[in-house]
């Protein structure tokens, strides 16, 4: 029975691959260290709350053999980089000591160094990862990718590696004038799949994690149809981030809504896995925090509200393009987050003390943050309610209200190179 099983699950990882597809399992995963790690683009993006990460993992071999370890998925980013074993990150004791997983390029038959000493990430807070470039075998969702470029993080600030799957122009590499083939591309030139587009399900809050799909569509996770939007140019006019034009937000209040007041109500979003929360316009955020019951705590940094607004009706509407534009409705069950969940938490409840305006009840976190100018983000608060289709070659985003818990999978890959996202 079990070489029975084996066998199947060969057969559906090898089908996988030859229909132009690679399916990964991500899982939602919480990492303890000191804050150090901040966006590139955003120095207040984790949450001041904890001392950690929450976010979107998968698994990876990299090297022959396979050295296995966790990473960080992104879309904000376009690097894959991991820690070098012998990183001092990875060497002091304490609560991260990457335990995500190392590489050594001691131990693989078939690395290749191609830039030493350039790859460099600076952070806005000063933290960095710095090392080098190099080539090896990445095995991801049962699929093999030879000569994959990476950077090999010497000194890092991060004790776990990272995933960045958005345009491969942004590589740190750029920098220096220098551009490679970053994952999606280097599996779309080595014809596992059959454009540069993925989709992305990362199912509801209370869920362990969801999944990432290169190359295809898998119409069972989404409801309704997929409805497009341009992916918009960056104050460059350049493709930079998956930025979107959002035309506002609106809350359902049993048979009636009502749009939130916004001073800036039309923004370039930018959809980013690699964010934990949600960082909007300060109008927009304090309109949604009124709504929720959500307050700002002076000593946590964060808005906070009661633990028992997740079990509320109210659901928040994000309008995206124009009037026929895709609605991505988020209950503000998937925005209120558990104190025992942040990282470094004590597994004790949250509870309002003297001075709160709500003394003795647990409290919890609100996904939405307030923010004074660009870039404005769309992070795991809202994406777990939102399907996407990233199609990097026609820069266009397809959107959908997830199907939460989804159990069944009707994958459709892109037939060709630059097919466009089907909207029926």
């Amino acid at each position: 029975m079990q070489k029975a099983l084996t066998l199947i699950l060969c057969q559906v990882m090898l089908a996988g691959a030859q229909d132009g597809v690679v399916y990964l399992d991500i899982e939602r995963k919480i990492v303890n260290y000191e804050p150090s790690l901040q966006r590139r683009y955003n120095p207040t993006i984790e949450s001041s709350v904890t001392n950690g990460h929450i976010g979107y993992f998968t698994k990876v071999k990299i090297g022959t053999p396979g050295q296995e370890m966790s990473l960080h998925l992104d879309t904000g980013s376009a690097d894959l980089w991991v820690p070098y074993t012998s990183a001092k990150i990875c060497r002091v004791k304490g609560a991260s000591n990457c335990k995500l997983g190392t590489y050594n390029p001691l131990k693989s038959l078939t690395y290749r160094l191609a830039a030493p000493n350039k790859f460099k990430i600076a952070y806005l807070d000063q933290s960095s990862a710095s090392g080098d470039y190099f080539e090896d075998t990445v095995e991801i969702g049962g699929t093999r990718v030879s000569s994959l470029g990476m950077g090999l993080a010497r000194q890092s600030t991060v004790p776990y590696g990272l995933a960045g799957i958005g345009y491969h122009h942004n590589v740190a590499l750029q920098t220096w004038g220098n551009i490679y083939d970053n994952l999606p591309v280097r599996m779309q030139r080595l014809g596992l799949i059959k454009t540069v587009a993925y989709s992305l399900w990362l199912n509801n809050l209370d869920a362990a994690g969801g999944s990432l799909l290169f190359g295809g569509i898998d119409t069972e996770k989404y409801v309704g149809n997929l409805k497009v939007v341009p992916v918009l140019k960056n104050h460059l006019g350049k493709y930079d981030y998956f930025g979107v034009a959002m035309a506002g937000i609106s809350v359902g209040r049993g048979n009636h809504d009502l749009s939130l007041p916004c001073h800036e109500c039309w923004i370039r979003a930018v959809l980013d896995s690699g964010a934990t929360l949600s960082f909007l316009p300060n109008d927009l955020a304090h309109a949604m925090w009124e709504e929720a019951g959500a307050k700002w705590s002076s000593n946590l940094k964060a808005p906070m509200l009661p633990c028992s607004r997740a079990r509320g009706r109210e659901k928040f509407a994000f309008h995206f393009g124009d009037d026929q534009g895709p609605t991505i409705e988020v209950g503000i069950s998937e925005l209120v987050i558990d104190s025992t969940k942040w990282p470094n938490a004590s597994g004790k409840p949250l509870i309002g003390g003297e001075g709160s305006p709500w003394k003795g009840l647990r409290l919890c976190q609100f996904g939405i943050r307030n923010q004074t100018r660009p870039p404005y983000i769309l992070g795991d608060s809202f994406l777990r309610s939102a399907y996407l289709v990233h199609d990097l070659v026609n820069h266009e985003v397809g959107m959908a209200e997830t199907l939460f818990n989804a159990t069944r999978s009707g994958i459709t890959p892109f037939p060709s190179y630059g097919a466009r996202i089907p909207v029926n």
